[in-house]
């Protein structure tokens, strides 16, 4: 409930961007990115939402509270996205362990790399599939491995790009914790993450 509250708030923040998506329509190709785009179809919606481009990204902060940060990412291709400064601070909210949580606070900002598929050409809309999140933290007098891991193949991890403002809006779902190979429940709820672009650079 709280994911949808959140995803409600970032739905009326952007305004004109319009987040709210059709891809409800496509449940039934959860399981595979290509929803029948011809080639040239594809190369037509990476021609309008390839670049760089600069915004903001909003998330709970460590006290539950809502919060954003400056951030940037490209789009190289028409299936490669990367956030290539991404912060561990917007990771914190979701995390019960207060150790923890500041380790993830403190740890430098490291890329995100997402695989995309374009699903929709009017609006422009496509899956995004991002890598798992790999931490090396020392906190609680030990060395630990953790993961972030995201929804993929799904319809709630996805971008829709507004042509008339040029503005590109994505939502990535933070769905499981894992710490030393282990599943951990110090995460209990999934998370949205909530891009808005300012300016495609």
């Amino acid at each position: 409930m709280k994911s949808l509250k959140f995803l409600s708030w970032a739905c009326c923040l952007a305004g004109a961007l319009a987040v709210v998506s059709c891809l409800s329509d496509n449940d039934d190709n959860n399981n595979n990115q290509s929803t029948g785009l011809s080639a040239s179809e594809k190369a037509l919606c990476f021609a309008a939402v390839g670049g760089d481009y600069a915004g903001k990204l909003y998330f709970y902060d460590s006290s539950r509270e809502r919060d954003s940060v400056d951030i940037d990412w490209y789009i190289p291709s028409d299936s490669v996205m990367t956030v290539p400064q991404f912060p561990g601070k917007a990771l914190a909210g979701c995390i019960s362990n207060s150790a923890l949580k500041e380790a993830l606070e403190a740890a430098p900002d490291q890329p995100l790399d997402c695989r995309i598929g374009f699903i929709n050409m009017s609006p422009i809309e496509f899956l995004i599939n991002p890598q798992t999140l790999t931490y090396n933290l020392n906190y609680s007098g030990g060395d630990h491995k953790v993961q972030v891991l995201f929804y993929v193949n799904n319809t709630y991890s996805y971008g829709t790009y507004n042509a008339s403002s040029h503005e590109l809006g994505m939502q990535l779902i933070i769905g499981a914790l894992y710490i030393d190979d282990k599943q951990s429940t110090y995460m209990t709820t999934d998370v949205p993450l909530i891009f808005i672009s300012k300016t495609q650079l």
